[in-house]
């Protein structure tokens, strides 16, 4: 986000203390079209919004875009080459650590197929970036976000999520806000308090600098303090920004739509996580994640910016590519690919 965007997030979370920021005018007027996904959130939605985990429903069973046909169709129209290909080992205490696959020369059906026969976990991020017809979808989801939870959002990010039958995933947490749908499947997810011990500052920051994935160090006793939902068609959920949480899914296939988003008091403490991760590396400096927008926090996310400018961030995951998908959802060492 620009210096001057980080100044109007700053004045728009003065001019509203309650974080209760009204729709974007040039969405306001947008009518449903008939593919259009419904939500709808409890009447709680503005006052717990981004302090409570939140379920909500949703109708997108009735829009037929998310059959086997059509989700093969978007994984050929998908650019391959960002196509997250993803493996997890078994469910176990420690960091869990994701491994990174490719399917250069698979169809759409094949990874398809390949996905429900194996333990496989794809992320189609930002299609509503990469694909015009998935626009509409992420717009109409983020305007009737904006409309019950009373908020603004930005840098906005729809993706897909397809995933094996019995697929764990591992400990982790995301520093954008998530808003999670659940399209096919049933999965259950468990959330962890914000904070330490459930996610130590220096993890957090490790995050925040691209270091690392967003995996945890997970410990079983941390499931006495977890909140248990189990997610199935027609349902969403969205949960406090830096909240820990794994995922188990059921014995079945599951799709799911993954919303990754900012608000513009999020932004500023993603910012200010930034500048702690640089204070600690640089002078020693210890401080958890801000609860609240105050004058420090607003400081430490300008300086990030400027630091930012000075020396951007790498794009690219720390987590190298290390197998190929094969058409069975077996797969091959990267090292063996000839």
């Amino acid at each position: 986000m620009a210096m001057d965007d980080l100044m109007t997030a700053n004045s728009e979370v003065a001019a509203n203390p309650g974080l209760a920021d009204k729709p974007r005018a040039d969405e306001a007027g947008l009518s449903a079209a008939p593919a259009d996904i419904r939500y709808a959130w409890p009447e709680t939605m503005r006052r717990d919004f981004g302090r409570k985990i939140i379920a909500g429903t949703h109708d997108a069973e009735q829009t037929g875009r998310f059959s086997d046909e059509e989700l093969a169709r978007l994984l050929d129209e998908y650019p391959r080459s960002k196509l997250g290909i993803f493996r997890f080992p078994d469910h176990a205490e420690g960091p869990v650590r994701a491994e990174h696959g490719q399917a250069p020369d698979l169809t759409g059906a094949e990874i398809l197929d390949a996905v429900k026969g194996g333990k496989i976990w794809l992320n189609l991020r930002a299609v509503n970036q990469e694909l015009p017809h998935y626009q509409h979808l992420a717009t109409s989801l983020f305007r009737q976000l904006e409309e019950q939870a009373g908020v603004k959002t930005l840098k906005n990010d729809m993706g897909v999520l397809i995933s094996s039958p019995d697929n764990h995933v591992h400990y982790h947490l995301d520093i954008p806000k998530v808003c999670l749908v659940q399209i096919r499947g049933v999965k259950t997810v468990y959330f962890y308090p914000v904070g330490a011990p459930f996610a130590e500052p220096e993890q957090l920051e490790s995050i925040a600098l691209r270091e690392q994935d967003e995996e945890l160090n997970y410990r079983h006793a941390f499931d006495a303090d977890a909140t248990i939902i189990e997610l199935k068609p027609g349902m969403a959920v969205t949960w406090p920004q830096t909240a820990p949480h794994r995922v188990q899914n059921g014995n079945m296939m599951n799709v799911s739509l993954s919303c990754e988003f900012m608000t513009a008091p999020s932004i500023i403490k993603a910012n200010a996580l930034y500048a702690n991760a640089k204070l600690r590396r640089a002078f020693g400096y210890a401080s958890r994640f801000p609860d609240a927008v105050g004058p420090l926090t607003f400081a430490k996310a300008v300086g990030a910016q400027f630091y930012k400018k000075l020396r951007p961030m790498a794009q690219k995951s720390p987590t190298a590519i290390s197998f190929e998908l094969l058409k069975d959802g077996s797969v091959r060492p990267l090292s063996a690919v000839a």
